[in-house]
């Protein structure tokens, strides 16, 4: 039987570290390459898991959790009507199952939650080790809500004043007549992956300031570990203050 360092430091142990991704990878290395195996950072909050974020107003709400999917590879047995072929071999997921009780022993997570799908890669097994609290000082409310709040300010000095801010995004809703949606959505866009930045901001128009704040507003967020996230819809943009990974 494989042991691995962190795991054995401590019998108690609850915190993730920068470690804990390869030890993890470790116990599952016949599932190590990238479509085999994937472990992704999320939070537990009201007993449902969220993706993480820096918008916690009270972060003792909040638990980590890292999601771990392996994929068992194609099935091959027979087909069902309406459904997937089936898996051929007991051992295949007893074997999985028995790794991934071994890791929750390894790390004494009490917490036990996994599911057992399929998907287009096959058969898949999904569990959840759910880690110590989040700490308040990774939270970034105060700056999200400053950074939105400029945001919704310089958007309505562009003529744009249909704006709410919600939590860590803000809404902006814009007439059906003229609507200037799309021209928006893509302005944030680009403003938000860095394809405009202020070395090639030249415009001489009337909002040529305000685009450049708004550049300052995504370069701060960023510098925070903030990324701008667009989205909406018909008459509709909303910006969103995302974790980046």
């Amino acid at each position: 039987m494989r042991y691995i360092r962190k795991f054995n430091e401590s019998a108690s142990i609850k915190d993730f570290d920068e470690h804990t991704d390869a030890d993890i990878r470790d116990i599952f290395r016949d599932y190590s390459d990238e479509d085999n195996l994937e472990i992704k950072n999320m939070l537990v909050y009201d007993g449902s898991v969220v993706p993480e974020t820096a918008y916690m107003k009270d972060a003792s709400k909040y638990r980590k959790a890292k999601v771990v999917t392996l994929n068992m590879g194609n099935l091959d047995g027979v087909s069902l009507p309406g459904m997937e072929k089936c898996i051929t071999s007991f051992d295949r997921v007893k074997d999985a199952i028995g790794e991934i009780e071994r890791l929750y022993e390894l790390g004494d997570w009490k917490d036990v939650n996994f599911r057992i799908g399929m998907d287009w890669k096959g058969l898949t097994i999904t569990f959840v080790i759910i880690g110590g609290l989040a700490k308040q000082d990774e939270s970034l409310v105060d700056k999200i809500d400053g950074y939105l709040a400029t945001m919704k300010e310089l958007l309505a000095k562009m003529g744009h004043k249909r704006g709410t801010i919600k939590g860590n995004w803000l809404d902006m809703r814009f007439a059906k007549k003229d609507d200037y949606s799309w021209g928006i959505h893509r302005l944030l866009q680009k403003i938000g992956s860095g394809e405009i930045n202020l070395q090639n901001t030249t415009d001489t128009d009337s909002t040529s300031d305000v685009k450049r704040d708004m550049i300052k507003v995504r370069n701060e967020a960023w510098e925070d570990g903030l990324k701008f996230e667009i989205s909406g819809g018909d008459q509709q943009v909303v910006l969103k203050l995302g974790k980046r990974q």
